[in-house]
């Protein structure tokens, strides 16, 4: 907990395109993620929730932070560091969050996966 809250304090809020990056990024993440879950288990006997949980747990954390850390002290970004941090740090909260609704949503039995109607109907 203390560790996404100091990650929390060094996010900059003042650039809100870095933000909407960040959401575009996880986005993608969000596509990728069930396409994949899709064609590794497609065949297997999965049921829906279990897929869809697969499909949703995708939160960014703390392997992200420290390589993005890395990639700062290590001066391979020249000037654009504080822009590159902030685009990480906004994907792990961006991440977070999504994936937080999405769970709640799928524990709840509203939410069903994104590629449930690509599914065997034995599995619905």
């Amino acid at each position: 907990t203390f560790f996404f809250v100091y990650l929390g304090t060094l996010i900059d809020f003042s650039n809100p395109k870095i933000f909407l990056y960040g959401i575009m990024l996880t986005l993608g993440l969000y596509f990728i993620r069930p396409l994949s879950v899709f064609l590794s288990f497609n065949l297997s006997t999965l049921e829906t929730r279990e897929r869809t949980l697969l499909e949703v747990m995708i939160p960014k954390g703390l392997a992200a932070a420290v390589l993005a850390g890395v990639a700062v002290q290590s001066g391979l970004l020249n000037g654009s560091s504080s822009n590159f941090t902030n685009l990480i740090l906004s994907v792990i909260l961006i991440s977070i969050i999504m994936t937080s609704i999405l769970v709640f949503l799928t524990e709840k039995g509203i939410f069903k996966g994104f590629f449930t109607r690509f599914y065997k109907p034995e599995n619905r």
